[in-house]
């Protein structure tokens, strides 16, 4: 713990980069040699990527569209480089920061190509002389890096919720009812912006970015979350709630019409709405996407969560961030915010070499997502 808090500017407000700093600082204590990375984590590594251009990322727009996981959406930001299979059906996203190459994701498209599609990542690595690192992938793919040697840690869990007539009913869901009428009285409304209307929205929605930011003292990140510009705006659905004609929250939503699913990216709010802003965002949104014909909602991450079977002193260093970190991110509060939906969990991992090698190339993932 000594380590992480000399380092406050790069893990305060990051759920994602606390939840796998920690376990890699510690396999690196364990084995006494992570003086030997000090480097990595007090030298802000500049990024390298060699970003794809237009016409890959309209190719990977047309996979994303068939897929069922929105993470894929991210190979849209413009900021990875596009590794597409021998049948052009799937592709993988990645990018470059000090000696490490890194995924968003595993792999997109085809089922039976991720295999093929890891290993060209893989040999890649090793042309390059670089550690690859598997970020925010599903339990399947979670299996084929492991069985490639690659060591596998859990990062938390994603909420996954079921819409239905019945999300919002019965008196579990009192208290949300109860805060959308409250906040409509209060002059609260709710729009669905679509994708070629969010960018007019832009510099009302920067202001309360940066409001936001300031608020949580936390710098925008990269690499792994939407960005809020008019290029990628203009790519996805806008959530949004005004009061008295002034917008005070929103979210762009990464929709897949297909799969019957979107997720929350950007969730923002100006510190200064009414107490119970984003459940009366949520709420609206349930609703919206029930009009739709959407089956689920997933609300993101809740980092650290589902851990109870985690062993070894990774997963003993876990724990204890979970149980006892609050100072540093509300582990606990994300997680009974979004249990309050009563949604399904689903876990998410990352994966990478074992080591020294790994606990640097975890450093090198925390420097390129808040770069």
């Amino acid at each position: 713990m000594l380590l992480l808090m000399t380092l406050p500017d790069l893990l305060h407000a990051n759920p994602l980069l606390i939840g796998i700093v920690l376990p890699g600082t510690l396999i690196g204590l364990a084995s006494l040699t992570l003086s030997r990375a000090l480097p990595h984590l007090t030298q802000r590594t500049a990024p390298l990527p060699h970003p794809s251009g237009e016409m890959d990322i309209r190719h990977a727009r047309a996979i994303i569209d068939q897929q069922e996981d929105t993470a894929a959406f991210m190979a849209l930001l413009g900021d990875k480089e596009l590794l597409f299979s021998e049948s052009d059906r799937s592709f993988l996203m990645a990018g470059r920061t000090g000696s490490t190459l890194v995924t968003h994701g595993a792999t997109f498209g085809e089922p039976g190509e991720a295999g093929p599609l890891m290993d060209r990542l893989l040999e890649l690595a090793s042309l390059e002389k670089r550690t690859p690192l598997f970020s925010m992938v599903g339990s399947r793919h979670a299996e084929l890096l492991r069985t490639r040697g690659l060591e596998v840690h859990k990062l938390g869990e994603e909420a996954l919720l079921s819409l239905g007539e019945a999300t919002l009913r019965g008196p579990g869901a009192r208290n949300l009812r109860n805060t959308r009428r409250r906040l409509a009285r209060s002059g609260c409304s709710f729009e669905i912006i679509p994708a070629e209307g969010a960018p007019a929205h832009f510099h009302d929605l920067q202001v309360i970015t940066d409001r936001w930011l300031r608020f949580h003292n936390t710098p925008e990140l990269r690499f792994s979350l939407g960005r809020l510009t008019p290029d990628y705006l203009k790519r996805h659905p806008l959530g949004m709630v005004c009061q008295d004609g002034q917008i005070v929250a929103f979210a762009n939503l990464l929709v897949l019409p297909q799969a019957g699913t979107f997720t929350l990216d950007l969730l923002r709010f100006d510190p200064g709405a009414p107490n119970g802003i984003v459940d009366f965002l949520i709420v609206h949104l349930i609703e919206w996407g029930i009009q739709e014909g959407y089956h689920t909602l997933n609300l993101g991450l809740s980092p650290l969560t589902g851990l109870d079977n985690a062993t070894g002193l990774v997963g003993w260093g876990q724990r204890m961030l979970f149980d006892h970190g609050e100072a540093l991110y509300p582990f606990q509060g994300m997680y009974r915010f979004k249990r309050k939906f009563h949604p399904e969990w689903q876990p998410r991992y990352i994966a990478t070499l074992p080591g020294l090698k790994g606990v640097r190339a975890l450093l090198d993932y925390m420097l390129l997502v808040r770069s």
